[in-house]
């Protein structure tokens, strides 16, 4: 059962209409997308609730539909350091790795009564809150946004760093892919690449922006933060 954990209303005790599964370890990107996909299968049938996904994958740089001609050359010379895949949503080239925690909703937003850029801006302004919950907000101020939507960090002195994107797709009205946040990954692999077209020195991680300041160096707790994230988007 890959080690699987199932939290069925962990944070919500009212709700019945949700599940959130949680994968503790590092998998293949492959073992998450086949994960996935079977969700959202079952989703599209009825079979199941909608469900909340959340994983961390060994190295890995996906190629969207719109990744450039150069970041797919460089990204097939440089395979030998981590694992490729060309998938189905749209955006453009991507990296995973340890510590950037994967979000995949697999949600009927048809159910919802949502539109697909509603849920989108949802999913991040939930991403945002968790992130403004941390003591790092009084140096800067996270935003979303929403001309090319992701989460951002701006300090109050410095350029704004990237900590959250997003590539979904819709099967239907039901989502596939998902959310991506940078909790306490290396930005090594992300530093080779133009990943969604920024430069490698555009992002950061939330680990990163609390160690540059002295009195947040042992604050942030990379778990809780998971916990907390887990909570905050689930109930979107």
């Amino acid at each position: 059962m890959l080690g699987l954990a199932e939290e069925t209303d962990s944070f919500d005790t009212t709700k019945s209409d949700s599940t959130v599964l949680v994968l503790d370890n590092c998998i293949s990107y492959s073992e998450g997308r086949s994960i996935q996909e079977d969700l959202v299968e079952k989703r599209r049938r009825g079979q199941i609730v909608d469900t909340w996904f959340f994983c961390e994958h060994f190295d890995t740089v996906t190629l969207g539909k719109r990744t450039s001609a150069r970041d797919i050359k460089k990204a097939k010379e440089l395979k030998r350091d981590f694992d490729l895949h060309h998938v189905s949503r749209g955006g453009e080239l991507s990296v995973h790795c340890p510590g950037i925690y994967m979000i995949y909703p697999v949600v009927d937003i048809r159910e919802k009564g949502a539109g697909v850029r509603d849920f989108v801006i949802s999913g991040l302004e939930a991403i945002r809150e968790a992130c403004s919950s941390i003591e790092l907000s009084k140096y800067g101020e996270f935003f979303v946004d929403q001309c090319r939507p992701a989460v951002w960090f701006k300090p109050h002195i410095g350029a704004p760093k990237k900590l959250a994107s997003v590539g979904l797709k819709f099967e239907g009205a039901v989502s596939n892919h998902g959310f991506s946040v940078n909790i306490d990954n290396s930005l090594d692999l992300i530093s080779k690449f133009d990943s969604c077209g920024l430069s490698g020195d555009s992002y950061s991680t939330l680990l990163e922006e609390c160690r540059s300041r002295k009195d947040l160096k042992e604050y942030f707790n990379p778990l809780d933060f998971r916990r907390l994230i887990r909570n905050k988007i689930s109930s979107i």
